[in-house]
């Protein structure tokens, strides 16, 4: 028994390197080891991706991935920005305000209606023409009045109607054939392209 094992281990010796079995073969269901018996080595190639291939691996990786979801600080600014400007532009056509379509032109009479008024403050009841039905022109205005060089008739973009009317403390609004209690001056700025409506100030000059 003992020479028979000794043969066994002697025979084990005597193989080459290659067939001597790594630990743990033939005992966890891989083919158990028999003296004599050749390893067989794994000849096939290995497998090599090409580039179709390596497309739909990373696909296949990114799909695995959990998505991302919420939008950046930029993505919102640019929304807010694009709003903000898309928002005006389609309410005014609908609005029925046609002379927010024009800002400048509405600035820039009330600047110069401002301005017509302000050389108006230190005049007094007198220094103001006298009650008519119609309007004065400009010029008009000017001329009847007392001391009113200040005011500027000249603007090519826009025209200016005064018209004066005695009004009576208990009604401001009615005109009176006579001189009472005030002379209420009604100012009309309007832009001589017709780009906005007509634009009104009014002052009352009390006696």
């Amino acid at each position: 028994m003992i020479l028979l094992e000794f043969l066994n281990v002697s025979g084990l010796l005597n193989q080459s390197p290659s067939v001597i079995p790594s630990p743990g073969e033939g005992s966890c269901g891989s083919p158990e080891y028999r003296p004599g018996m050749k390893l067989r080595q794994d000849s096939s190639p290995p497998l090599r991706l090409g580039k179709a291939g390596k497309k739909d691996a990373r696909r296949a990786i990114g799909r695995g991935r959990r998505p991302e979801s919420g939008l950046t600080i930029i993505e919102i600014i640019i929304a807010i920005v694009v709003i903000g400007i898309s928002v005006p532009v389609i309410m005014v056509p609908f609005s029925g305000l046609k002379d927010s379509q024009n800002p400048e032109w509405i600035v820039r009479g009330s600047f110069l209606g401002q301005l017509q008024f302000e050389a108006l403050a230190d005049k007094a009841f007198d220094d103001i023409p006298d009650g008519s039905a119609t309007p004065y022109s400009c010029a008009s205005f000017v001329a009847n009045g007392n001391s009113l060089t200040d005011i500027n008739c000249s603007d090519p973009d826009f025209t200016f109607d005064w018209l004066v009317e005695n009004v009576a403390a208990g009604d401001l609004d009615t005109a009176l054939g006579t001189e009472d209690f005030a002379k209420k001056v009604t100012l009309t700025v309007t832009q001589n392209g017709g780009q906005v409506s007509p634009m009104q100030f009014t002052l009352l000059f009390g006696m």
